[in-house]
């Protein structure tokens, strides 16, 4: 694995955990649908914080 798609994969990680942690508190995660799901993922970029 190179060093960029290494990078692409740890990001994809940290949003992940991103994801879970602001949603640890949130009654309705298990029941939230893939669209719900995706507006709330929208706007993270998994590779922004390894472009500079």
């Amino acid at each position: 694995m190179d060093e960029d798609e290494f990078a692409v994969h740890l990001g994809h990680v940290f949003a992940h955990l991103n994801r879970a942690w602001h949603g640890r508190n949130d009654p309705n995660l298990d029941t939230e649908t893939d669209e719900q799901r995706a507006e709330r993922s929208r706007g993270v970029s998994t590779i922004a914080a390894f472009e500079n």
